[in-house]
């Protein structure tokens, strides 16, 4: 984690070489892309890799099941990229399905034969947009001052705060009352094993397909300058981070904040009761 704005205020970066550069482009070019396009990275975390790598598939790791989404929940979003004339380029290695769009503004690459580890860094480094899940490889476009908007995540208090991010992550209810938890009880029961919330009585509800589209409306027009905040948004944002930087468990996980780090609207205005 990035405490002190470090990578925010770095004035150099590992460049690729022109060489790379090229063949990145020219296997882009080969699927239809033209210079100068917009590209987006889709990444969505799923059970495939886990189970599907020698390695990893001796242990059970059903204890973070909690991190996986489903692919089909996005494809309203997609539809809309596209629609854009946004190229969606679907990242991983190990997936569990292909998406079930045909289009070709679509790259499924995780399907792609000639995927390779040079384009799964230069892809996450140049993209537009980094849509993530939380995974690890958003880590590449956030090193190379990509935004992200972070989607279907936990617990939040794990968000990036050091950069430029959008963030909606998913939502948790106490199924005794079915509540949604507010803020202040996300940042106290931030769990990391799935068991610990089914032990404490809190449901898991993954983003709908509506909640997913429209978090990347607002992602892509915040991105575009096109999107305007209400006076109650601003104000809603700063009661977020005052909350979040002032609670006990802040401490560990944020330091420098960026000024463009920042909760969904969308999300708060599901959620009434959140930020009380």
């Amino acid at each position: 984690r990035d405490f002190c704005g470090i990578l925010e205020n770095a004035t150099n970066q590992f460049e690729f070489l022109p060489k790379e550069v090229d063949d990145c482009k020219a296997w882009l070019k080969s699927h239809g892309w033209k210079e100068g396009e917009k590209f987006v990275c889709l990444q969505v975390r799923d059970s495939a890799y886990l189970e599907s790598n020698e390695w990893y598939s001796q242990y059970n790791w059903d204890y973070h099941s909690y991190r996986n989404s489903d692919i089909e929940t996005y494809l309203l979003a997609i539809n809309w990229l596209i629609e854009q004339g946004i190229w969606v380029l679907r990242m991983g290695k190990t997936v569990n399905k292909k998406v079930s769009i045909n289009h070709p503004k679509i790259i499924d690459y995780p399907f792609c034969p000639d995927k390779n580890d040079l384009l799964d860094v230069w892809l996450f480094a140049n993209c537009d947009l980094c849509i993530s899940t939380a995974t690890g490889p958003d880590l590449i476009s956030d090193i190379y001052r990509r935004p992200i908007l972070f989607l279907n995540y936990l617990p939040l208090i794990d968000m990036f705060s050091w950069s430029k991010t959008l963030n909606h992550p998913k939502y948790l209810v106490w199924k005794a009352t079915g509540e949604s938890l507010t803020l202040e009880e996300h940042l106290e029961y931030k769990f990391h094993r799935t068991e610990e919330y089914e032990h404490l009585g809190i449901q898991i509800i993954n983003l709908s397909q509506e909640d997913i589209l429209m978090t990347v409306k607002e992602s892509w027009s915040r991105l575009e300058g096109t999107w305007v905040d209400t006076r109650s948004d601003e104000e809603n944002q700063k009661k977020f981070w005052n909350i979040l930087v002032n609670h006990r468990n802040s401490s560990e996980c944020h330091g420098y904040i960026h000024k463009e780090a920042k909760i969904s609207s969308t999300f708060l205005h599901n959620n009434a009761n959140f930020l009380q």
